[in-house]
């Protein structure tokens, strides 16, 4: 989705879609690269915990033996 703005004097289009996605990535990498918290558990606990954390603004990578979360 295109959305303008204004940006001082002029006005641009912004893919509001594009930069919303780069940002998610960028704070992806973020947390892999240099987690605060880890935290070994992808099931209720570990993935409530991980919520917490991120609403305090810490960053917590969450792992798991197996390739689903919650073992669904």
């Amino acid at each position: 989705m295109a959305r303008t703005v204004e940006v001082g004097w002029r006005s641009t289009t912004v893919n509001v879609d594009q930069s919303v996605q780069e940002d998610r990535e960028k704070e992806i990498e973020a947390i892999e690269n240099d987690p605060m918290v880890l935290i070994a558990s992808g099931g209720w606990c570990g993935l409530m915990g991980a919520a917490g954390f991120r609403r305090m603004g810490v960053r917590a990578l969450v792992i798991e033996k197996v390739p689903c979360v919650d073992n669904v």
